[in-house]
This record gives C-alpha cells, structure tokens and sequence, in this order.
C-alpha cells in the first residue's frame, strides 16, 4: 500500500473513532475520574440526560465495529509514519 493511501486510511480511521466516540466502558472510566477529580458536584437534570444520551450512543455501536476500528489502527502503525502533505494543515491555510 502507498503511503499516501495508508495516511488516507489512517484519517479515516482517526474520523471513525470521533464519530463513534469511547465504548461505554471507557465513557464510565472517564466520567468517574472527572467526577473524583471536581469533587463530584451535583449536575442538572440536562447534564445527566446527556451522560445517559452519550451512554445509549456508545452502547449502540456494534462491537464489530470497533474491533475493526483497533484492527485497522494496528495495521497502520505496522506500515510506517505519519506524513503530511506541505501546507496541509488547515492552520497553515489560513495564514497564508
């Protein structure tokens, strides 16, 4: 495979894992450690319905999916380095 092709699989990738977001294990862990570490305050009730919406969203995306997702990332670091195109952030596009 190309590397141009691995850097395009490699966004692909990194634009799945925001889309489908934590599994609902690892959303627990990071709501746990956010509560311990502000001494956990009370919330509002629209706070807890987006820690349940976010909860029933991680709990929906197939397992499969995600462990296509881990088997692509594995696959990716084995095939070389990150390379970016000249120019390609959009940081540096907008100070040209």
């Amino acid at each position: 495979m190309k590397q141009s092709d691995l850097n395009h699989l490699r966004r692909l990738v990194a634009w799945i894992r925001v889309e489908i977001g934590q599994t609902p294990e690892e959303l627990e862990v990071t709501m746990k450690s956010i509560a311990d570490k502000l001494g956990h305050p009370e919330i509002d009730d629209d706070a807890k319905r987006r820690l349940v919406e976010a909860h029933d969203k991680a709990r929906q995306v197939p397992i499969y999916v995600r462990n296509a997702v881990k088997a692509l990332d594995r696959y990716i670091g084995e095939h070389g380095e990150i390379v970016e195109a000249e120019d390609s952030s959009p940081i540096k596009q907008l100070e040209n």
